[in-house]
């Protein structure tokens, strides 16, 4: 769960930051009301992409720290079953 924290989630978190960024300097720069409007847009979409991934990352943050065990070699039905009854903050998994 770590790694996919550090290899995936944050790498993805990044460049949303990084396109919101970019998006923002559009929005304050163009005189193009269209490109604005678009960009605008496209920004809300991507500030909710990014919020997902934050609370994701924390349900992730919260496993990683229980150091639960998966073996692969299980399947997925048995490394299911460790996950149920877990709970991130108020909220429990199932």
């Amino acid at each position: 769960m770590a790694r996919i924290r550090t290899d995936y989630l944050h790498k993805t978190q990044k460049a949303l930051e990084t396109s919101i960024d970019h998006n923002e300097q559009i929005i304050s720069n163009s005189s193009n009301q269209k490109e604005k409007t678009q960009t605008n847009k496209d920004n809300t979409k991507l500030k909710k992409q990014l919020e997902e991934t934050r609370k994701y990352d924390e349900a992730l943050s919260h496993i990683a720290n229980r150091q639960i065990d998966l073996d692969l070699d299980y399947g997925v039905k048995v490394n299911y079953e460790k996950f149920q009854n877990v709970k991130v903050g108020s909220k429990k998994i199932n």
